[in-house]
């Protein structure tokens, strides 16, 4: 079982989704510059909305103001993706990569802080979303380690199958991906594809760091996957 992380590992959006974020923020509840000093990467997006009202707004984030950020940014998020549509990126080695993956017979899953609307919605743009049959995603958790327990039981549900823990690998460029995977006992290949150094990610101590997915033999072989 392979769960991908989508930004950064998969995609990179250009800033599309910071720009709905923003525009939501604005919207809803008036704050500018809401990311001013926060490091985005790897943070669940209703994290992000805790974060960004705490430290502008002084208090704890309500129910309501998640259900009126999320909606406000799912529904700006299309609107983003044509206006950076230029910037839009797929990158090089995943396409590749999971259609080998597919044809081995894995179980690919997503584990992601995006919600699962805007999961689909870069992945479809990206041509990459009907590779994955679960997920689990900002919508399901806060905490990433919470929200790739839950990817890994929808995998297994999906598999109909035991598999090992050490068969369970989690692909992200993050070091709260490597985080997330052994606080639920699983492998992780961190990529520096995203916006961390190979030699942070190292510091974390994942199974294995490559710069990106590019080489695909070397992928399959770290999966224990022969390549054709």
């Amino acid at each position: 079982m392979l769960l991908f992380d989508i930004d950064g590992t998969l995609v990179k959006t250009g800033g599309a989704g910071k720009a709905a974020f923003e525009h939501a923020f604005k919207q809803e509840l008036s704050i500018d510059n809401p990311f001013e000093g926060l490091h985005l990467s790897g943070m669940m997006d209703a994290a992000i909305i805790d974060q960004v009202v705490e430290g502008h707004l002084n208090r704890k984030a309500t129910p309501e103001d998640h259900e009126a950020i999320r909606r406000s940014y799912i529904g700006r998020m299309g609107l983003e993706m044509e206006l950076y549509r230029d910037r839009f990126k797929t990158l090089e080695g995943p396409p590749p990569l999971l259609l080998a993956l597919k044809k081995a017979g894995c179980h690919l899953g997503l584990a992601t802080g995006n919600y699962v609307e805007v999961a689909k919605l870069k992945l479809e743009v990206a041509g990459l979303w009907s590779f994955f049959d679960f997920g689990g995603y900002g919508t399901d958790a806060t905490l990433r380690p919470e929200m790739t327990r839950i990817a890994i039981e929808r995998g297994l549900r999906h598999a109909k199958a035991p598999i090992s823990m050490d068969r369970i690998w989690v692909i992200g460029d993050s070091p709260k991906d490597v985080q997330a995977a052994r606080a639920n006992g699983v492998r992780c290949l961190a990529v520096a594809s995203g916006w961390t150094s190979a030699e942070d990610l190292a510091l974390e101590e994942p199974d294995a760091v490559l710069q990106d997915l590019s080489d695909l033999v070397g992928v399959l072989e770290l999966f224990g996957i022969e390549s054709d």
